[in-house]
């Protein structure tokens, strides 16, 4: 009993715990939300704006109209866990330490519910309400039998604070020696603000009035540094600018969010600035010694991270004048 409490009070109390050993590359939990201790990250997608549901009730197989969910959009997360066989824990004891943990932390409680059978207190496979087939096997593929959930222990939770909206999912299955447990989260909002590729004129106008330039129109994949198709027309631009001022160098400057640590949002703002860096040097042309690629992760924001649109704003690359 002894671990049992202790692991319940570690979950509730800390912000953010350390990324385990045994995590997939480029996971991080959520910082509003934390990881139970020992837990693994199995599998991690984020999407800069989606649209799903989130349940506030269970439902019913002889009254399906007494659902009720809420229908919700933004910047979306998804992150499932899984407990080392080795550690004593249930699926309802993570359930009931999450709900502690939420509501310390400022999160409202719509629906809690743990059942070992379907057609019980947790519904009638609820989480068909919430996840199409497809969805399991690809953004849940990691979380073994979610879709199904026969002969298992499982608890389920929906919550909200501010524009976050979450739902919650632990089971222990015949499929599986350990506790899995999964988070989707939602930062409603209406996705990131349509930019426009940046010209060559406002270039020139911000960097000799202000010595920098937001890259409008350079994007890269959800937690990557892979530039998108859409950023090429950007980029050219921002070619043709500096072969205008072959004299120039630059600082090429990578910003992140401040979601997940610090460290691994300075490799992922460098990786990126290095990105930009590098196809300006290997499509463009442009000479390697006049760029210098840096990241600074969440150092300089210039919106808040507190909504969806201000991290939106803050994801960005900038050209820097150095000299």
């Amino acid at each position: 009993m002894f671990f049992r409490k202790l692991a319940a009070f570690v979950l509730a109390t800390t912000t953010l715990s350390a990324a385990q050993a045994e995590d997939i590359p480029n996971s991080f939990d959520h910082p509003e939300i934390g990881r139970f201790p020992l837990s693994e990250i199995r599998g991690f997608t984020e999407t800069s704006y989606s649209e799903g549901l989130i349940p506030r009730s269970i439902n019913s197989y002889s009254n399906p109209e007494s659902f009720e969910a809420w229908k919700v959009q933004g910047k979306r997360t998804t992150i499932v866990y899984e407990l080392p066989s080795s550690v004593p824990i249930t699926s309802l004891e993570v359930i009931r330490s999450l709900k502690s943990s939420l509501q310390k932390r400022g999160f409202s409680i719509e629906m809690i519910c743990h059942a070992t059978a379907q057609n019980a207190e947790c519904g009638s496979f609820l989480q068909h309400q919430i996840l199409s087939e497809a969805t399991a096997k690809n953004r849940f593929a990691a979380f073994r039998d979610i879709y199904n959930l026969n002969k298992a222990s499982f608890g389920m939770l929906s919550a909200q604070k501010g524009d976050l909206r979450m739902w919650a999912i632990a089971a222990k299955t015949v499929y599986s020696a350990n506790v899995q447990y999964a988070f989707d989260i939602y930062a409603e909002g209406l996705g990131e603000e349509l930019t426009l590729a940046i010209s060559e004129d406002k270039l020139r106008t911000e960097i000799s009035t202000k010595g920098s330039a937001l890259l409008q129109g350079v994007e890269f994949e959800s937690n990557s540094a892979a530039l998108t198709s859409a950023s090429h027309s950007a980029l050219k631009t921002i070619a043709n600018y500096l072969k205008a001022n072959p004299s120039a160098r630059f600082l090429v400057v990578g910003h992140t969010d401040n979601q997940g640590t610090f460290h691994h949002n300075q490799e992922l703002s460098e990786t990126r600035a290095q990105s930009v860096k590098r196809y300006l040097i290997n499509s463009a042309g442009i000479e390697p010694d006049r760029l210098r690629a840096i990241g600074v992760a969440f150092a300089a924001p210039i919106a808040s991270n507190d909504t969806a649109a201000g991290q939106a704003r803050n994801r960005r690359v900038e050209l820097v004048l150095e000299h």
